[in-house]
């Protein structure tokens, strides 16, 4: 379907059938992936001359770790035995254009597969796939509308079920927590600094003032580790 859609120069087929192939990375901005796709189609309806599928590839691959996609071990070696393929092939004939010749090849291929016999056999395949469901909806139906008649209808929805979200919510614990600490010891330690009371440790500190600047050290400490956080999880986003 890769293929096929970039055959057709379907940038929206092209990018499901990339996530179908490589699997959805996560914060995946999908509209960004397509246009890239689409900008790659454009360039490549024309074909790149000889040496172009590994143009092709290269800018697929720079597109697929710029979106940061995982790429399976049997993807990687696939490319690479289509560059071996292609730098056999242009010792042979110098002037080939492997992905044109792929795009015509394709096209054929699909148009002797797709009759109206396979398309017959696809179909009835996928309807007894669906059969077990159609068989169980009605019933499914029913039994949704009396729990909602008799008030039973309740739904199991899992708060912060997936793991980045709970790490997003123990980091903005940790800065508030931090925060709070750091906010707490410099106003205990101004409120130190400032009472003139305790025995006096020289001629002009007295020992709550000395506990105080120890305090709002520990407060500054406190404020950097908060401002720390912070940078760090806008830098991780």
């Amino acid at each position: 379907m890769m293929l096929y859609s970039i055959d057709k120069n379907d940038s929206a087929g092209a990018t499901d059938a990339l996530i179908e192939l490589l699997d959805r990375p996560e914060g995946l901005d999908e509209k960004a992936l397509e246009r890239s796709l689409g900008q790659l189609l454009t360039r490549l309806r024309t074909g790149f001359g000889p040496g172009g599928s590994q143009k092709m590839f290269g800018e697929l691959f720079a597109l697929v770790i710029a979106h940061k996609f995982s790429v399976p071990p049997q993807i990687g070696a696939a490319v690479r035995a289509l560059a071996a393929v292609e730098g056999t092939l242009l010792v042979i004939d110098p002037t080939l254009d492997l992905v044109g010749a792929a795009r015509t090849e394709g096209a054929r291929i699909m148009n002797e597969k797709v009759t109206l016999g396979s398309v017959k056999e696809e179909f009835e395949q996928r309807l007894m796939q669906l059969l077990p469901l159609l068989d169980k909806l009605p019933r499914r139906i029913n039994k949704i509308s009396d729990d909602l008649e008799q008030g039973r209808f309740s739904m199991n929805v899992r708060v912060l079920g997936h793991s980045s979200d709970r790490r997003f919510l123990t980091g903005l614990f940790q800065q508030l927590i931090v925060a709070i600490l750091a906010g707490s010891a410099v106003l205990g330690a101004i409120m130190l600094i400032t009472s003139n009371e305790g025995p006096l440790l020289t001629a002009e500190i007295h020992l709550y003032g000395f506990f105080g600047f120890a305090l709002l050290f520990g407060g500054l400490v406190l404020g950097m580790r908060a401002l720390m956080l912070v940078f760090r999880s806008v830098a991780e986003d």
